[in-house]
């Protein structure tokens, strides 16, 4: 096996290991968690970064060309590290995923050295590490109880960026110099086709689409019940009542749904628990029924909010933290699923609302989580022609560059 194949095996090989963790992962979180807390996947990924340092400033101490300019970069990008890896503590186990994109990174740096000697193998690098992170959750989204997150192709991708930095101005490889070839960008601009592609299919791959193949495809029933999906369009509901929330509803559809499924709904939500909100939402997805999933996630939310404000009655801060969150929750709830809420065993006792009301911060500019993710500044149509500008662009240098390989 030559040395360049060699080198997209251990790429290959580093891919399908990040692949075939997903599975696991919530499996292994669960266990470190319960054994270590959570916070154990942050305190590894912090040791592991800082002795990849050390290792690496000694190997730079070793070579008689670097100067304390490179040292300063290495030490520049590792701090950079830590500093997201901290950002990442509310959600330790990505910063897992850091550490594993990191080593792809370097892994794509020395798979793409064989051939290219510029430094567009460093753009290159990152964007075969986006390629890699968009399947990664492209996988994920499959996977029950997974989800996909744009925010962690970013994620993936970041790390890959950092380490190709870290090589170009910590380590500086004398055999990487300008000029640039065409042959490397035309490596380069295929390489973004593909990403571009690949981000293009996924912001196509609505609610909507999935119930509709999904239903023409038995195989790809199960898609019908997955709580994650890739992308969702819907409306911004700005209201001093309410505060901000989004809907994939309209007003008028909120309105009609709420109106003619007011019977059926309430009879569904006065079964709802605590104990039972995962095997709802499993249910009632996105897809199968948009109306019955938010009116079930704003009243999960009321409720956990409302229960941790009980255990902050001595805190006055903590307290109207929590109160105002579900006050606004339940105004979302009593305002725009009405019919369907106030007939159910949930509805609030006036009484308690009103001294509620006392306690919330009136200076708080209420944001509802549910539905954050949902899509409302710019239109599916207006994302795809963009993305058809992109790859025109592309497709354009691609096929210039190609001609003049040919010419050369």
């Amino acid at each position: 096996m030559g040395k360049e194949l060699r080198s997209w095996v251990y790429v290959t090989l580093w891919s399908v290991f990040i692949f075939i963790a997903i599975p696991f992962a919530r499996t292994i979180e669960a266990l470190v968690d319960k054994y270590f807390g959570s916070s154990f996947f942050l305190y590894v990924v912090l040791i592991f970064i800082i002795i990849a340092s050390v290792v690496l400033l000694l190997e730079l101490s070793k070579r008689k060309l670097q100067t304390g300019k490179n040292k300063v970069w290495l030490l520049t990008v590792t701090v950079a590290f830590i500093a997201y890896t901290i950002h990442l503590r509310e959600m330790p186990e990505e910063a897992v995923h850091f550490v594993l994109y990191s080593v792809l990174g370097v892994f794509l740096f020395r798979a793409l050295a064989h051939r290219n000697k510029d430094y567009s193998i460093y753009f290159s690098a990152a964007a075969l590490g986006a390629i890699i992170g968009t399947l990664d959750e492209t996988i994920q989204w499959i996977v029950p109880g997974r989800y996909w997150e744009l925010a962690d192709i970013w994620i993936n991708f970041f790390a890959v960026v950092l380490v190709q930095i870290g090589i170009a101005k910590g380590f500086n490889p004398s055999f990487i110099s300008a000029p640039v070839r065409a042959s490397s960008l035309l490596f380069l601009s295929r390489v973004l086709i593909v990403f571009v592609v690949l981000m293009q299919l996924t912001f196509l791959n609505t609610t909507p689409r999935i119930a509709w193949y999904a239903e023409k495809i038995p195989l790809l029933d199960f898609l019908r019940s997955n709580e994650s999906v890739m992308v969702e369009y819907g409306y911004l509901y700005k209201d001093p009542d309410t505060g901000i929330f989004r809907s994939r509803l309209n007003h008028d559809e909120l309105k009609q749904t709420d109106a003619a499924r007011a019977k059926e709904a309430v009879a569904i939500i006065n079964q709802y628990t605590k104990e039972k909100y995962s095997e709802f939402l499993q249910k009632y997805t996105p897809i199968s029924d948009p109306f019955l999933h938010e009116c079930l996630v704003h009243l999960f939310s009321r409720n956990v909010n409302a229960k941790r404000a009980d255990k902050y009655k001595d805190n006055p801060e903590k307290y109207s933290q929590y109160i105002t969150r579900a006050y606004y929750e339940n105004n979302i709830l009593e305002k725009y699923f009405s019919e369907t809420f106030k007939p159910s065993k949930f509805f609030w006792d006036r009484q308690y609302l009103a001294d509620m009301k006392q306690a919330i911060d009136r200076q708080m500019k209420y944001e509802s989580a549910t539905s954050r993710n949902l899509i409302t500044k710019i239109s599916a149509l207006w994302i795809q022609l963009i993305f058809i500008a992109i790859l025109a662009g592309l497709l354009y240098l691609s096929f210039q560059l190609s001609r003049h390989g040919e010419k050369s």
